[in-house]
């Protein structure tokens, strides 16, 4: 998606039908120079409007930061590791269900280059 019109829109019809509750705990935060770490652990719940069963996701974020000319701190990039990790009284979202043993990798072309996730 591109431009702010085209995501607001996106997320307006998600939220038509959702409600969201996210809790994030901070791990740590590091800075050296011009370069920063944070790591974060965090918890979304998905709560259907129509009353259907809530889903939830829980996982770890990394985020390599830089700081611009202008001193603010940038993304440089961001990395999302979701868990199983069981919440009570709601379902965890069928996509976080971790396999044991599997592992994907896979790469990306991009305009900036190759990405691997």
């Amino acid at each position: 998606m591109h431009g702010r019109q085209t995501v607001g829109d996106s997320y307006r019809g998600f939220l038509k039908s959702f409600d969201v509750r996210i809790e994030v705990t901070p791990e740590l935060l590091e800075s050296s120079g011009s370069q920063g770490l944070m790591m974060r652990l965090y918890t979304s719940v998905l709560i259907p409007k129509d009353g259907r069963v809530s889903w939830a996701r829980s996982g770890r974020y990394y985020m390599d930061l830089v700081r611009d000319h202008n001193g603010d701190w940038q993304i440089a990039r961001k990395l999302t590791q979701t868990t199983a990790d069981p919440i009570a009284g709601v379902q965890t979202a069928p996509d976080a269900l971790a396999t044991a043993g599997e592992m994907r990798r896979r790469f990306a072309d991009i305009a900036e280059g190759q990405v691997h996730y």
